[in-house]
């Protein structure tokens, strides 16, 4: 039997609230809220964990014993219930922040209900009569109940918590396989110590930028150039797509946020003009360990980590911003509280100032 998730479900997965949810859809009494609780305090400890939940009743709001109340025993780090045009935000998260961030707070949701909502995957419980296989709402990845049902898609027995969880970890996995980060070269810096623009200065035959912009395409990724307003003529470069700095004078940070603003909803790969030694491997060995449950993956250089070198995920989003809103600009600083996966790289030489770059020599290359 497959207890897989499918390729190309996962390939055609969206999100609707997160980009690592999993609802559980239902008739009343097919033990969906019992699935729920018991998935949640399994994930306690490790994840931060959201619960969402749609009803098509008046909103009951933590009333013992109510399904949003177990949630809150079982460990959800926040519960959000929307019927209708009524919705409610608990445990004190602000309605005053962006709508797309306040759930990007916890690691993973898990949704009750929400059978229309089609971008949503699903985990669906079937009863006894299996009334629920007549009309499978779309996105369902896999089956569950006490009772097996021959069926393409996966089956688990509804009280098989370490399987169904460890299936559904599988899929955002998966998923994070298949969501290939957009590559950001980073030129938006004024080079004060270098003297002259970086992503200007050839190791390799071509300026920077052209030699990451190749080396980057080589390995089938997406490529967008960091800038400010005005900093090169439109005729460098055409054919690569270019991120103007929305928010100025603010370093790396700033140049994130701009992405962000822009792509919302794209990891991103980062790579200074500094490091002419970056090479394919790099690439390859930053993509391999990205991991559902991490923000960043971080290269780690002679001990040093170097944010400058990292794949910042989505779910990065409030924390970059709430970093703006403190003028807390360091990059550094914001990887130092985030979740993320160090990486070993030998990224050869800094080149930052004339003395650097004169003593640079031999590069390797891609």
């Amino acid at each position: 039997m497959n207890q897989h998730p499918s390729p190309r479900a996962v390939s055609e997965l969206k999100y609707l609230y997160h980009p690592f949810e999993i609802g559980c859809v239902g008739f009343s009494g097919s033990g969906k809220t019992t699935l729920i609780r018991k998935l949640i305090n399994s994930w306690q400890g490790r994840y931060r964990v959201g619960y969402i939940k749609h009803s098509a009743h008046h909103l009951d709001l933590d009333r013992p014993g109510k399904d949003s109340e177990l949630a809150a025993q079982a460990g959800a780090c926040f519960r959000y219930m929307r019927s209708g045009s009524q919705q409610a935000f608990l445990d004190g998260t602000e309605f005053a922040e962006d709508w797309g961030l306040r759930f990007l707070r916890a690691d993973c949701v898990v949704v009750e209900g929400g059978k229309s909502q089609k971008e949503l995957p699903k985990l669906a419980l079937v009863d006894k009569d299996q009334r629920l296989l007549g009309d499978l709402p779309q996105g369902v990845l896999a089956l569950c109940g006490e009772t097996y049902v021959s069926h393409a898609l996966p089956w688990f027995h509804r009280d098989d918590i370490e399987g169904i969880s460890a299936f559904v970890e599988q899929v955002w996995q998966a998923k994070i396989q298949v969501s290939r980060p957009l590559a950001v070269i980073l030129s938006g810096g004024r080079s004060r110590r270098m003297g002259s623009d970086k992503g200007l200065l050839a190791y390799h035959a071509v300026d920077q930028v052209s030699y990451l912009w190749r080396l980057l395409e080589s390995q089938g990724l997406e490529v967008v150039l960091s800038v400010r307003d005005g900093q090169y003529g439109e005729s460098l470069w055409p054919g690569l797509s270019r991120c103007y700095d929305r928010f100025l004078d603010c370093g790396p940070l700033g140049a994130i946020a701009s992405v962000q603003w822009q792509w919302p909803h794209r990891p991103i790969l980062l790579l200074p003009c500094d490091r002419p030694q970056l090479q394919a491997d790099h690439i390859r060995t930053l993509e391999s360990k990205r991991h559902w449950s991490r923000e960043a993956v971080v290269a780690l250089d002679k001990g040093v980590r170097d944010p400058s070198c990292a794949i910042y995920e989505a779910s990065l989003r409030p924390h970059v911003y709430q970093a703006l809103e403190r003028q807390n600009l360091r990059l550094q600083d914001l990887v130092d509280k985030m979740r993320v996966s160090l990486v070993h790289l030998d990224l050869g030489a800094h080149c930052n100032t004339p003395e650097e770059r004169q003593n640079y020599s031999n590069p390797r290359t891609p």
